[in-house]
């Protein structure tokens, strides 16, 4: 079942269907998803990115647990 707007919650992982993982940091209300990046094990980056909602549901699958900090 694919992810929708609604799915997407701050603070909340997401996996891509390749190693990368995403942690959504913001969404302002014009739609755009402020995230941290990380694959596998490792800890997120300090690097923010951003894009819109519709872009970041087509590349995330599914929700995860995020890695403690």
């Amino acid at each position: 079942m694919a992810l929708t707007a609604e799915d997407i919650k701050e603070g909340k992982c997401y996996a891509t269907r390749g190693p990368e993982r995403y942690k959504v940091i913001a969404i302002n209300p014009r739609g755009i998803v402020t995230f941290l990046t990380w694959e596998g094990n490792q800890k997120p980056s300090p690097l923010r990115a951003n894009c819109g909602m519709k872009a970041f549901l087509e590349g995330v699958t599914k929700e995860i647990p995020c890695p403690a900090e």
